[in-house]
């Protein structure tokens, strides 16, 4: 599920932290384009992509299910034009 309304880029805390097996992952963006939020592990490696759509301006929220995940730490980024930022978040069963 993403929901919008208006804002700049920024890459907001995800809430609960720690969470299980739901999150919601805030964020907005500046201009319409390109969106991609990835999820990694540790190792780096994408275990999942929640977002990878063209968005218009504004704020949103997606929920990610980490529900097949093992607990652990995760780290979130956001791409959108020239914008990148990273956050971590916590899967604790």
């Amino acid at each position: 599920m993403i929901e919008s309304s208006d804002a700049g880029y920024a890459l907001l805390e995800n809430r609960p932290n720690p969470f299980n097996p739901t999150t919601e992952l805030p964020f907005s963006v500046g201009l319409d384009g390109p969106v991609i939020i990835r999820i990694t592990n540790l190792l780096g490696e994408e275990v999942a992509r929640p977002v990878a759509a063209y968005l218009e301006a504004g704020a949103y929220r997606v929920m990610f299910n980490g529900e097949w995940l093992p607990s652990g730490l995760y780290c979130y980024s956001l791409e959108s034009g020239s914008y990148r930022a990273s956050r971590w978040m916590i899967l604790a069963r």
